[in-house]
C-alpha cells in the first residue's frame, strides 16, 4: 500500500513540475495547494532533497523548486524513497512471509497484479501526472 508521506510527496513534485522551469516555491504554497501540514511539507522536502528530486533555496525569493526534469522522474521512484520496494501482499516480498510461494495459487495472481501496478507507476512520469492535474478544474490554477 503507498503511504500518505509517499502520496504527498508526489504531489509535492507535480506541483513543482507544474510551474515555470527555475520557479521557486514555498512550503507554504505548496502545503496550501494541496492541503498538507507545512510541517509535514518540510520533512519531506528534506527527503527529497537528500534523493537529488529537489533543491533549495534561502531568502526572500527562496523556496524549493526541481532539481531535475520532471520527465525523469518517475511515480515509482518517488513513491519507493518513501515506502521502499513497493508490494501488494507481503507473501511476494519474500518467503519469510509466506512459506508457500512455490505452490500457492494466490502467489501468482498477486504477482502478476504488483507487476501490472510497478509497470504503470515506473511509465508514468511526474510530468505526465502534472499534466493530468491541470486538466482538472480542481486543478487548473496552480497557488501562488
Amino acid at each position: 500500500m503507498i503511504s500518505k508521506k509517499a502520496e504527498y510527496a508526489v504531489k509535492i513534485l507535480v506541483e513543482l513540475a507544474r510551474r515555470e522551469k527555475g520557479v521557486f516555491l514555498s512550503s507554504r504554497e505548496i502545503a496550501r495547494a494541496h492541503e498538507i501540514p507545512v510541517t509535514l511539507v518540510a520533512q519531506l522536502v528534506s527527503q527529497l532533497q537528500k534523493n537529488g528530486l529537489i533543491e533549495s533555496s534561502r531568502g526572500a525569493k527562496g523556496g524549493i523548486r526541481l532539481a531535475v526534469d520532471p520527465r525523469s522522474i518517475s511515480v515509482k521512484q518517488a513513491v519507493e524513497i518513501f515506502d521502499g520496494h513497493l508490494g501488494i501482499s507481503r507473501c511476494l516480498k519474500s518467503e519469510e512471509y509466506c512459506e508457500k510461494t512455490g505452490y500457492c495459487p494466490l502467489h501468482a495472481i498477486w504477482k502478476k497484479a504488483q507487476e501490472k501496478m510497478l509497470q504503470e507507476l515506473e511509465k508514468t512520469s511526474i510530468l505526465q501526472l502534472s499534466k493530468s492535474f491541470a486538466a482538472r478544474p480542481e486543478y487548473a490554477t496552480p497557488a501562488s
